[in-house]
């Protein structure tokens, strides 16, 4: 799994938090809002509906008291006296006393339908079913009259009160009709008849519907009458001529036919979502409620245009606070970042002091901190390293020391044991005995193999040519040997060597040239060699190169073999610098300068 940052972290938190906060006040914010245009909604709603309730209940009572006045009229009891007494046998051939129709269309009756737009008609009818019915026609207001009798139609009026009817069938023109019927008496209080108007739907109509948005509805907000049966008795705005043709079963309609009055969210007769407000209207004879909604989307829009709103702001505050949160993590984290690349040079053994701007707080106290144990980790590295060197220098000092002794020992003892023992041999070689004779000489020619032997080993436990002489005759000498016993072409150049250079460093560096000349005759393969010793700013350079294969530079730097390992170690304890490259011979170039001092008569 990839590993998060510190940084990362940091942003992810801080954005995350800044999110869920804008989030909340946003939620909050929203939720409020939300609340409040509801509210807001269903109080217009419900001011519409109660202003809608007002104007139809007003408009109702008008025409009950226009039924009523005209039922007291002279004329309507004279002709409900001329209906009385006509024959059926008139009512069905629509013949009837011409003075009698001529009465009636001069009558007030007849002049107050022409000069009204609430009715399109109006019937006069006797108890006995006989009717009268006059009827406006097209723009111009034209009438038709008609004659009848219908006893269920008699029976349906002649309920003798003041009240308004729901839409029946008009026996006529077979259109559903609403009336404001009035009863009709005599002087002695006894029922004559009625009359009964014919409203017009396109006067509800001009009450219910509201097309124009600026009116508090929108454009899709309708207000409408339902009735008991759930079929609508004024004309929707987004179907025309649905009167009694449209069912509306809503929650609305419902609990309104119920008794109750209220608002809600509820889905209409289109199955849309809406907010309404339902109610009863008050009418005699009827049993309608009213409702007015208006779509979800469209009362949320304000809402949804704040939600957007809040989403973009949300996303440019999110950005914001990612490019704050940015800088203040990498301002945070860079510190930390050089902490942890100084702790991987202190690793390296690099113990560099981190520098950072001043600040006062836990960062730099940490920096502080890391600096103090940096510095201690230095100087008990430098300690260690001082120590290290010492025990490793009185170990390489002590090793030239005890060569020193071997080399006395053997010069100065086995070595003058073995002549003495010669001279003795060659004292009793005068002997007549010929195999006596032969055995004197062959031990006597043994013996100073021996004696060559033990100064061989003598001079390379510690070459007296090197004090005798000085580092360059016995280095030349060293390349000599190793031409003739190692079969390689050797080529020496000495320049400018002082004598008095410091013992141990001529020693050192006499150490280092047989130990690389002797890893070139075991590992190199190489017929060619070639060693440079000279002195130049007070630094003497030595240089072996040969023919031989090359190794890789990173295997050879971190060879751990005694061989390349007490060269480096040797060049350290003079404070040298030792670099392995290639050569000019494509071979190994073995390159050391050590700083000398000049010794003169046991001083520096």
């Amino acid at each position: 799994m990839r590993r998060i940052s510190l940084s990362e972290r940091m942003i992810l938190n801080y954005v995350g938090v800044s999110l869920a906060a804008i989030a909340l006040v946003g939620g909050v914010i929203f939720y409020i809002a939300r609340n409040a245009l509801v509210d807001r909604t269903y109080n217009q709603l419900t001011s519409v509906r109660m202003a809608k309730t007002m104007q139809i209940e007003l408009f109702f009572s008008d025409r009950l008291r226009d039924a009523r006045m005209a039922s007291g009229s002279d004329d309507v009891a004279h002709i409900l006296a001329i209906l009385e007494n006509s024959s059926g046998d008139e009512f069905r051939n629509n013949s009837i006393n011409a003075d009698v129709l001529a009465y009636s269309k001069s009558s007030h009756i007849y002049q107050y339908l022409l000069s009204s737009h609430y009715y399109d008609s109006f019937i006069i009818g006797e108890k006995g079913g006989n009717f009268i019915e006059i009827r406006t026609v097209g723009k111009d207001s034209l009438t038709t009259v008609h004659f009848f009798s219908n006893s269920d139609l008699s029976q349906q009026l002649g309920s003798y009160k003041n009240e308004i009817l729901d839409f029946m069938q008009d026996p006529v023109s077979k259109e559903e009709v609403i009336r404001a019927c009035s009863p009709v008496f005599n002087k002695k209080g006894n029922p004559l008849g009625f009359i009964a108007f014919g409203i017009s739907p396109l006067t509800i109509d001009a009450i219910m519907l509201e097309r124009d948005p600026s009116k508090g509805l929108g454009n899709t907000g309708e207000s409408y009458l339902v009735g008991d049966d759930g079929f609508l008795r004024s004309n929707s705005r987004f179907s025309s001529h649905s009167i009694l043709k449209t069912t509306v079963n809503t929650n609305g309609v419902k609990r309104a036919v119920s008794g109750s009055s209220g608002t809600g969210i509820y889905k209409d007769y289109r199955g849309v979502s809406v907010l309404g407000s339902y109610g009863k209207v008050n009418i005699p004879g009827l049993s309608w409620v009213i409702l007015a909604e208006i779509d979800l989307p469209e009362a949320m829009k304000i809402v949804t245009s704040l939600r957007n709103n809040i989403l973009v702001l949300t996303l440019i505050i999110a950005i914001a606070v990612f490019c704050l949160t940015f800088l203040i993590a990498r301002r945070i984290t860079r510190p930390l970042i050089r902490l942890k690349r100084a702790a991987l040079e202190i690793g390296k053994g690099q113990f560099a002091r981190v520098e950072l701007p001043h600040s006062n707080d836990e960062i730099h106290d940490l920096t502080e901190a890391f600096n103090q144990m940096a510095e201690e980790l230095e100087a008990k590295r430098s300690e260690l390293a001082a120590e290290r060197i010492q025990r490793f220098s009185a170990v390489i000092d002590g090793q030239e020391i005890e060569r020193q002794r071997l080399s006395m020992e053997l010069h100065d003892g086995l070595g003058q044991s073995l002549i003495a023992l010669k001279l003795r041999l060659e004292s009793i070689s005068d002997t007549e005995d010929p195999r006596a004779a032969k055995t004197l000489m062959e031990v006597s020619r043994g013996v100073d193999l021996t004696i060559e032997e033990i100064r061989r080993m003598s001079n390379d436990l510690m070459p007296a040519i090197l004090k005798e002489f000085g580092l360059e005759t016995a280095i030349r000498n060293i390349c000599e040997e190793t031409s003739i016993n190692g079969k390689l072409d050797m080529d020496f150049q000495g320049h400018c060597i002082p004598r008095q250079a410091d013992q141990r460093v001529q020693t050192y560096l006499y150490r280092v040239t047989q130990e690389a000349l002797h890893n070139i005759i075991r590992h190199a393969a190489a017929s060619k060699a070639r060693v440079l010793l000279e002195c130049k700013n007070q630094k003497l350079i030595l240089e072996i190169e040969d023919n031989g294969d090359q190794l890789k530079i990173e295997q050879l730097a971190q060879s751990k073999g005694n061989g390349l390992y007490n060269i480096r170690e040797r060049v350290n304890l003079l404070s040298g610098n030792l670099t392995f490259t290639k050569g000019k011979m494509n071979g190994m170039l073995i390159h050391i300068e050590v700083p000398i001092k000049i010794v003169k008569d046991g001083k520096d």
